[in-house]
């Protein structure tokens, strides 16, 4: 993943600088409490969260993509990680039975559906 990619997606989620000296769950509130008083928050988030999808699963990230609301946008979310016929369900839990390795680096895959795991 290049430096500009990443920086794209941290931004999309939180321009503003992150206090080192919060949690994660502050952090995670206070994207979320942007998402809802920023209109165009959660389109960029959309489309990050689509592009992290595409790897694993294309047409779950095309149907992402397709909603022109927050709450069908996070619905979608939900629904496409419980869905059977595509792999984000198991990819997302085997990443997270890997974290509990001590001696877990996480996979390029792992790490593409970051922004995915942020919204789910």
């Amino acid at each position: 993943m290049s430096v500009v990619s990443h920086t794209v997606r941290v931004q999309a989620f939180q321009p503003a600088p992150v206090d080192p000296n919060k949690s994660v769950l502050s952090i995670l509130s206070d994207i979320f409490k942007d998402m809802r008083r920023n209109k165009e928050r959660w389109k960029k988030v959309q489309a990050v969260v689509a592009n992290t999808v595409y790897a694993v699963f294309p047409i779950e990230a095309d149907a992402i993509l397709q909603w022109i609301n927050r709450e069908s946008f996070f619905g979608l979310v939900v629904h496409s990680y419980t869905k059977e016929n595509n792999n984000i369900c198991s990819n997302l839990n085997m990443a997270f039975r890997r974290q509990r390795q001590t001696d877990y680096r996480p996979s390029g895959d792992d790490l593409a559906m970051g922004p995915y795991c942020v919204v789910y």
